[in-house]
């Protein structure tokens, strides 16, 4: 009997390392090095072997060995393999390139426009020591073919010992710059986006002199032209540096969105596409990502949840399949198969989670019904994590990994954010809802199933579920369809009968500047360590031993 013939997919540049596993052109199992070595985006991996633990993850959940594995297909940023891979063939792709893979080969279309948009991709030629990067690309998805070409470059200048990743002309390198000098550090991006919310545009055309959009869709911007001075500066004559951080991340997110919205209309003129493909870090702007739907004539944009680095690793293998490999057509993914795509991680069997049970001081049992006890503990205001299949792939929890709260409970924000998350007080939270009751909070078309877009809340609800929705009356919205997650589902359902609305926050099982959590062992450390009330473990309902009970063998 043949071994089975496996393909290994490698992702990252110099940070967010990941590992996938591709058989007979399905993706198996999939794995961010953060959610193993518990390091957020696997900052320090790159001087190690690249994303060993995620390799062995994958490998040992298949029960592969390296000789069952026939390619690797990575993102030419690796530029050392494990050495555990030296005999294997290796194929390294281009950045930009598996960007946009990953994005058109999970899409639902089978003729779309791509447009990628990140820090910096790949080299496209090197002048006076200096490395001229891709920094935006737009391309054409059409059978199954991928047709890409970069529209701007910029210079990835290695003087400056504090930004040594930054370049020239990139709209995400603009946006790192700004989080940085606010005080949010190089990768805080996030945090940039849910402030912007609670400042002004006063300095919107100061900011321009530095960073605009260009009419062939590129972006201009100098990082060493005189932002620093003027930010700091800024901060100096400030006599409430929180509002003016406020103010200048708001000036920044538009200018942002104005980038993105320029660059997607051009593609748009140019292709004369309806539906769009959008890759890179920077469609993980949900702000940007909604402008994109109301204002460039595209009728559909399909965001894959790992969109930035760690999705390197699925665009790598899946062009290396369909390009390489694979005799068979490319056939676009059922629109309702679209939401399935983000559970990627291995599903834990109940030995293993039974085994993780009994070396923790908790109680725990397996109800008959759920879902009643869990809507019971929600309408108390009680916050609760839930651990159920394989873990998400991208830096948004989905459900698997989740914790989940009454949006209507009061001070549920403040609660989450302060005493749970240990986080800042401005991050908002995100709603999750039955598909089929979108409308009925929301202004929204379409679909949002890994959480990458904004809707404006209908202001009847805005009270009554303020604690999902941000300073402006928008949210970073999640729709869910039953069969992605039922049991999700029928507690959104039941929840409603109860409530009045059928939503819940939905935010990420970690604390703050922690990855989202993996293992059951970690989900149990997690709640006992976290002032959760309840932990949904799979089955299991889950409790922290009370004061009188002795978690020690007399």
């Amino acid at each position: 009997m043949n071994s089975p013939h496996y393909y290994l997919g490698l992702g990252g540049a110099n940070h967010d390392f990941s590992a996938c596993l591709l058989k007979n052109g399905k993706i198996e199992v999939a794995i961010e090095q953060e959610r193993i070595d518990r390091i957020k985006h696997s900052a320090n991996e790159w001087h190690r072997d690249i994303a060993q633990d995620a390799i062995t993850y994958c490998m040992k959940f298949k029960s592969i060995q390296k000789e069952n594995i026939q390619t690797v297909f990575h993102s030419n940023d690796i530029v050392a393999l494990p050495k555990i891979f030296d005999s294997i063939k290796a194929i390294p792709i281009g950045h930009h390139l598996a960007h946009a893979a990953c994005t058109y080969y999970q899409s639902p279309f089978k003729e779309a426009a791509i447009l990628i948009i990140d820090g910096h991709g790949s080299a496209v030629d090197s002048a006076n020591g200096h490395d001229n990067r891709e920094t935006i690309s737009h391309g054409i998805g059409r059978d199954g073919k991928i047709f890409l070409e970069p529209v701007q470059t910029g210079r990835k200048r290695m003087s400056s010992a504090s930004w040594t990743y930054i370049t020239h002309n990139s709209l995400g390198s603009f946006y790192k710059v700004i989080s940085d000098l606010i005080g949010f550090g190089m990768r805080g991006t996030g945090k940039t986006m849910g402030l912007a919310a609670f400042g002004t545009a006063r300095f919107l055309m100061d900011l321009k002199q530095f960073a605009f959009p260009l009419e062939n869709g590129g972006f201009h911007f100098n990082p060493y032209g005189g932002i620093v001075e003027y930010i700091k500066n800024r901060f100096d004559r400030s006599q409430n540096v929180a509002q003016t951080a406020a103010d200048i991340a708001c000036a920044a997110q538009i200018i942002f969105e104005d980038a993105v919205i320029n660059s997607a209309r051009v593609l748009k003129k140019e292709s004369g596409l309806k539906l769009l493909c959008y890759g890179g870090g920077c469609a993980l702007n949900g702000l940007a990502n909604q402008r994109i739907m109301e204002k460039t004539g595209f009728e559909s944009v399909y965001i894959f949840p790992a969109c930035g680095d760690a999705g390197l690793a699925f665009g790598a293998v899946m062009w290396g399949w369909y390009n390489n490999v694979a005799n068979k057509k490319w056939r676009p993914v059922e629109q309702s198969q679209v939401g399935f795509q983000a559970f990627t991680g291995k599903q834990y069997t109940q030995d293993e989670i039974e085994t993780a049970l009994n070396r923790y001081p908790v109680l725990f049992n397996k109800p008959a019904d759920p879902i009643k006890l869990l809507v019971g503990r929600l309408l108390d205001g009680q916050v609760g994590a839930i651990f159920i299949g394989g873990s998400e792939i991208g830096p948004r929890s989905l459900g698997h990994r989740s914790i989940v709260a009454d949006p209507g409970a009061p001070g549920i924000k403040k609660k989450i954010n302060n005493e749970i998350k240990h986080r800042e007080s401005f991050r908002p939270l995100a709603p999750v809802v039955p598909l089929e009751n979108t409308l009925d909070y929301f202004i929204f078309d379409g679909e949002s199933p890994f959480m990458l877009r904004i809707a404006s809340v209908r202001g009847q609800w805005r009270e009554k579920i303020s604690g999902a929705i941000h300073a402006d009356g928008t949210a970073r919205l999640q729709t869910l369809r039953e069969s992605v997650n039922p049991l999700l589902f029928k507690l959104l359902k039941e929840f409603g009968k109860k409530s009045g609305y059928a939503i819940l926050i939905n935010t990420s099982f970690n604390r703050k500047d922690e990855p989202i959590i993996e293992t059951p062992e970690q989900a149990l450390e997690g709640f006992i360590k976290m002032r959760l009330d309840f932990l949904y473990l799979d089955g299991f309902i889950v409790e922290k031993h009370s004061p009188w009970i002795s978690t020690e063998r007399e």
